[in-house]
């Protein structure tokens, strides 16, 4: 049944009464301030509809700051990834969609050795440019520009199905460091993508500033990552995911570090070449 219409307040009056409750609020918690723009009216130097309007600019502009804070709580100071938090939350968001995706996680090797032979400050900036490269890295398979990649890799690339929307790579903490790839078929499509970046990181000379005898040194270091995989299936606990994800990248460390190891899948050996 339709209410009588003439029961509901007009338009100009909704808007009346929203800007009043607008100001009621912030009068509770904003009391001196309002006090002001009170006082302001009454000597006849604002209108009601005046202070409604600052009333209603002023926190339109603090839920613009709020929400700015959010996004800074989400990112790592060091790196400027998706932190811990973002991390987590995305990897939720991702198992509730129940829908196939991959989880690799980063570890850089030998991390404790750069900081103990060159200082917290070379860590940090090995850790930067670890988060940059991966991130880069990241983009450049997800749209399909990927330079001279291998003939197999150039095929997977060009139909991988995921995209830098959906992606996420973040910085966990300390030397470790997450990707979350939706939309990743198989453990097969994961190894290549794993093993790409891997090789981003291996590839890339890394240049740190030290300090000996009170002067700057600026060296090239080597820098390579372990990494360990496994693929979501619906149905699959997140626990037993990160268990697979953890178990392989222990592998990989235990194996000569520097390699890739996706759980269930064994990649094939490379074909020999005969030489004439």
């Amino acid at each position: 049944m339709f209410e009588n219409a003439d029961s509901e307040p007009s338009g100009i009056e909704e808007k009346r009464e929203k800007e009043k409750e607008l100001v009621q609020k912030t009068l509770e918690t904003n009391t001196d301030w309002m006090r002001t723009l009170f006082s302001q009216v009454h000597a006849g130097k604002l209108t009601e509809e005046q202070m409604a309007q600052i009333v209603g600019r002023s926190l339109t502009a603090r839920e613009r700051n709020i929400e700015r804070y959010k996004r800074k709580a989400l990112l790592d100071f060091l790196t400027g990834l998706p932190n811990r938090r973002a991390l987590e939350t995305k990897l939720r968001d991702e198992i509730l969609k129940q829908k196939e995706f991959g989880l690799l996680e980063f570890d850089i090797d030998h991390f404790k050795g750069v900081n103990d032979a060159y200082g917290h400050r070379a860590g940090d900036n090995v850790l930067s440019q670890t988060a940059k490269t991966l991130s880069s890295s990241l983009r450049q398979i997800s749209t399909g520009r990927n330079p001279r990649p291998p003939e197999i890799l150039d095929f997977i690339v060009r139909n991988l199905p995921f995209n830098k929307k959906q992606d996420l790579i973040g910085r966990y903490g300390g030397e470790e460091f997450y990707a979350i790839l939706p939309g990743v078929p198989n453990e097969k499509t994961l190894f290549h993508v794993a093993e790409r970046l891997r090789s981003s990181i291996e590839e890339r000379p890394y240049v740190v500033t030290t300090y000996e005898n009170q002067s700057e040194k600026r060296l090239t270091i080597p820098v390579t990552v372990s990494i360990g995989g496994s693929i979501f299936s619906p149905g699959l606990s997140s626990g037993l995911l990160i268990t697979r994800t953890d178990q392989s990248l222990y592998e990989a460390k235990e194996n000569g570090r520097n390699k890739t190891i996706i759980f269930g899948y064994e990649p094939e050996p490379p074909k020999e070449t005969n030489s004439s």
